[in-house]
């Protein structure tokens, strides 16, 4: 039947379907397009704008993930699920880290294959063994361990570790690239990315950090 005073597809849907079965439809969708619904009509939008509907958002988007922002789980968990997601997904865009997040996380370390043949042999993980874990110490000092010791490369070797703002060819922002010595010696910068959606990530020329 034609609602009187609107005669749009939409608004006859909204006076049919109860704004219970609305956020039900809702629940399936994208964000997406759950933002394109918001714009249909005043109904829509107050659906659309459920804290309960938003809060599946952030979890459909947190579950595999290793980090997340403090302030987007703060948000969160004062009931401001859409301003948690969307802080969150803005967040998940940054390639810059703070030295509170680098030395929050434990990292695994492996060799690439570009390394070459001497690296890579002495490497766990190409061994078919748990990767080397990296952790980031606050003093300065790169640690390195793993299941078992006795399988961890170069065990005497000392690498510290250090933020730099510029890099040949690059002007950097702050927390984007760090500097790692080797027994005194400087490798390739290391370059912070993400991987596998908002997970960080540290790359070499010849490892990674995951």
């Amino acid at each position: 039947r034609r609602v009187h005073g609107e005669n749009n597809t939409a608004t006859e849907m909204s006076c049919l379907l109860n704004q219970d079965i609305l956020l039900s439809v809702f629940l399936h969708l994208e964000p997406e397009s759950v933002c394109v619904c918001e714009q249909v009509c005043k109904t829509w939008k107050r659906v659309a704008n459920e804290p309960i509907l938003w809060k599946k958002l952030c979890e459909d988007m947190w579950q595999d993930k290793v980090y997340l922002p403090p302030s987007a789980v703060e948000l969160f968990n004062k009931g401001l699920t859409k301003e948690a997601f969307k802080y969150a997904l803005l967040d998940s865009k940054r390639t810059t880290i703070t030295p509170e997040e680098l030395c929050s996380f434990d990292w695994y370390f492996r060799f690439k294959y570009l390394a070459g043949e001497h690296w890579i042999a002495n490497d766990p993980f190409w061994r078919g063994k748990d990767a080397v874990r990296a952790k980031f110490e606050t003093n300065g000092v790169l640690r390195r361990y793993c299941t078992d010791d006795s399988l961890l490369p170069f065990r005497d070797t000392e690498i510290t570790w250090k933020f730099i703002t510029r890099v040949v060819g690059t002007s950097p922002d702050p927390g984007q690239f760090i500097r790692v010595s080797v027994n005194g010696f400087r490798v390739p910068a290391y370059v912070v990315s993400r991987w596998l959606h908002p997970t960080f990530a540290v790359l070499g020329r010849f490892f990674d950090l995951l």
